[in-house]
């Protein structure tokens, strides 16, 4: 399906919850208000002719990519139709959550939604256990602060049997495991998370934007195709150049590669 956009657009971000560190490494809980937002990539003076651009349905994969997460009901429902008719009784899932300490733990609620799709209490395994299994079928990446969720994945692991996240995901998922990324948890599954620098606080001054790589491009969560359209329609080559495939996909969709 060819769709052609043009001009500028603006799109709705709404608060978010992160922790930031400052100089010294020591941990503070922050709130971020975002407003409507005006294409960082917009410039003035470029022409505004629209741009054509394919928006093809890619095929079905093993990547499950949201904008809402399974601490929702809305993330919940889709994430849980996308799994609907498999047996997940016997199947293991890997869950990289940030916060797990209450207050502001979403441990109860993500795994109470793992529940309800079938998989088994002792069949659910989290990114900061000392010890994962060598496989797992299931990888859920959580929302959140981008950069955040990245630093957690680089983190260095605290025992000899502790295994390093990035390359362990890398793996499972070459071996078949469905990935299943949640906002931050989309945009972290392509090839790094520069897009993120317009709307997340960089919380650990990050340089090297590098993500999980797999797939050759990136998403872009929230928005929906209108305003992706615009939002490369108003962007230059050279800001693009590194993705091979640039997506969206809205708060009531599941993007499946």
């Amino acid at each position: 399906m060819g769709l052609t956009f043009g001009g500028r657009y603006t799109t709705q971000l709404g608060d978010e919850d992160c922790i930031c560190h400052d100089e010294n490494g020591a941990p503070h809980a922050v709130t971020l208000t975002y407003g409507t937002q005006r294409n960082p990539f917009y410039d003035e003076n470029a022409p505004k002719e629209p741009v054509e651009i394919d928006m093809d349905t890619p095929a079905r994969g093993n990547l499950i990519l949201t904008s809402q997460g399974l601490n929702t009901q809305e993330g919940a429902a889709l994430i849980a139709k996308e799994l609907d008719g498999e047996d997940l009784s016997s199947k293991s899932i890997l869950l990289v959550l940030l916060n797990r300490c209450p207050p502001h733990s979403i441990q109860k609620v993500v795994v109470q939604a793992c529940e309800n799709m079938g998989f088994q209490r002792g069949n659910i395994f989290y990114s900061d256990d000392l010890a994962l299994p060598e496989t797992v079928d299931y990888i859920y990446v959580t929302e959140g602060n981008t950069f955040s969720i990245l630093h957690h994945l680089r983190r260095e692991r605290s025992t000899p049997k502790s295994k390093a996240l990035i390359p362990y995901i890398r793996r499972n998922v070459a071996n078949g495991a469905t990935y299943i990324g949640a906002s931050a948890g989309a945009m972290l599954a392509g090839v790094d998370i520069a897009l993120a620098l317009e709307f997340d606080k960089n919380c650990y001054t990050m340089t090297d934007f590098t993500a999980l790589g797999l797939f050759q491009g990136s998403v872009i969560p929230h928005y929906t195709e209108e305003e992706l359209g615009f939002f490369i329609a108003n962007s230059t080559e050279e800001e693009l150049a590194g993705y091979e495939q640039l997506y969206s996909v809205a708060n009531d969709e599941v993007l499946r590669l």
